[in-house]
């Protein structure tokens, strides 16, 4: 058992069986007491093993307690070739409040590092970009300074060391952010590289340009400017672009994420992630959210449609299987970019998702919030302010009942509902509610069916008010 050989465990189980009953013990209990045992072999080691492993584990969570930044940054370089385990230490940094700052040719070296800032990328996270490149680079950083320019980073960096499509890939991941717009130095590559390569090759013959001459530093800092041509006018590239860019390059978004705007009501309705779903046994419930990266669309026997989703969130990546019944009410929001929230079960043998239903995330608050609770301070309410807070209210029409609190000397706590009517709780909605000077917070409940519920989360804050982030269940008396 200590050395997990199969085989022989299976020759020796007779005779413990045998060996067992001459003592008296029943071949039932026997035969149980052998199958835990073969379990336990599995994943069993000895106690000094056993000690060893206790021993590492303090050691590591002290580091991890007195040296976050530096023990994050070394979890990361061990992983960064595993985008997926990457993930996953960004959002325990995330959690820590570590800053993780995105590669940048003028900072990171080749693996992760620490700086006044945070957390920064190592070079070597970014695809097709070798080790000999990044040494290159940081020798031609040490020998002159930062990189000024596209232009610069080409001349200075050794030719043979670095290609096209090690820069185009350094450019789209935002590494070189610094020295201009992405979309311009795209653009403006070829031109870059043909430069360098005759300002590099009269260097090595020993001649200097017209703009060098009498000068001991050349081409360098201003000088550079006025000896290179201008890269191209283009336009920028929009925000998404720039994220799918990185995510080629890197195999996930540092810079931000397409579900930032929504992350909110991610956080409040979500029960899951994708990367619980390994943990989940089979026909869990679940809620979770995503945005649609791939469709297959497919006919059952039955002539009916359904659809298998690959879906992307915070974690990573995970499937979706959307069934007929399913699929003919969600059929129009399965497409490529959607952001949806699915609601459904783990599947039994594998970490998918079982779609019952799919709603998009323009729907999400008014299928997946019960009401919109509005919290005032008793000291502010005037005739003005509850005529304001009815005008928009009214003005946003919706179906989602809301319910006014106010604490009050006389009667306590009350809770009651508006009777301006239902309202459709969108940003603009939520934001003017929220800068009402007698509105202490906004929030939305979630509907009852999700489980586990969490805590609610806060959408805005009158006048100041420390109101926003998540409120715990209304609990007093209510008030009609």
């Amino acid at each position: 058992m200590g050395k997990k050989i199969g085989s022989l465990m299976d020759q020796m189980k007779g005779k413990f069986v045998s060996g067992a009953r001459e003592r008296g013990i029943g071949e039932e209990l026997a035969t149980k007491i052998w199958g835990d045992w073969e379990k336990f072999a599995s994943y069993a080691f000895n106690k000094s093993h056993a000690a060893c492993y206790a021993f590492v584990a303090f050691q590591t969570a002290y580091l991890k307690t007195h040296y976050p930044y530096e023990f994050m940054a070394a979890a990361l370089s061990s992983e960064i070739g595993d985008s997926k385990r990457i993930i996953v230490l960004s959002d325990e940094c995330r959690r820590m409040g570590i800053p993780l700052l995105p590669p940048n040719v003028n900072k990171s070296e080749l693996q992760f590092t620490v700086g006044n800032e945070g957390i920064r990328f190592g070079l070597l996270a970014v695809k097709n970009v070798g080790i000999h490149a990044i040494e290159a680079i940081t020798h031609a950083r040490e020998q002159e300074g930062p990189f000024s320019s596209l232009f610069d980073f080409c001349r200075r960096v050794d030719n043979k060391a670095i290609n096209k499509r090690m820069i185009e890939s350094l450019i789209k991941s935002g590494a070189m952010d610094d020295l201009g717009e992405r979309a311009q130095m795209l653009a403006g590559l070829d031109a870059a590289i043909n430069w360098a390569q005759n300002e590099q090759e009269n260097r090595s013959r020993g001649q200097t340009s017209l703009f060098d001459a009498g000068s001991s530093d050349i081409a360098q800092g201003p000088g550079i400017e006025e000896t290179t041509p201008n890269l191209p006018s283009v336009e920028p590239l929009s925000v998404q672009e720039k994220l799918e860019q990185e995510r080629e390059l890197l195999g996930f978004y540092v810079s931000g994420h397409p579900l930032d705007p929504h992350r909110v009501d991610i956080e409040l309705f979500c029960s899951h992630s994708s990367e619980a779903l390994g943990e989940l046994g089979g026909d869990t419930p679940l809620l979770i959210a995503g945005i649609i990266r791939s469709v297959r669309r497919i006919t059952t026997k039955a002539q009916k449609q359904m659809a298998v989703l690959v879906c992307e969130d915070f974690s990573g990546t995970f499937e979706v299987v959307v069934f007929p019944d399913a699929y003919e009410t969600a059929q129009d929001y399965l497409v490529d970019d959607q952001i949806v929230f699915v609601r459904g079960t783990r599947a039994r043998d594998e970490p998918k998702v079982m779609a019952l239903e799919v709603v998009p995330i323009t729907h999400a608050r008014m299928r997946l919030a019960k009401a919109v609770d509005v919290n005032l301070a008793s000291e502010k309410l005037t005739d003005d302010a509850v005529g304001e807070l009815r005008r928009i209210i009214k003005a946003h029409g919706g179906t989602l009942p809301v319910y006014i609190h106010v604490t009050t000397k006389s009667h306590g706590r009350l809770r009651f509902r508006a009777r301006s009517g239902a309202m459709n709780p969108t940003d603009d909605c939520l934001a003017e509610l929220g800068r009402q000077p007698a509105v202490e917070s906004v929030t939305l409940c979630p509907a009852a069916w999700e489980a586990p519920q969490p805590p609610r989360r806060g959408y805005g804050e009158g006048n100041g008010a420390a109101a926003a982030g998540y409120r715990q269940p209304f609990a007093e008396s209510e008030a009609q």
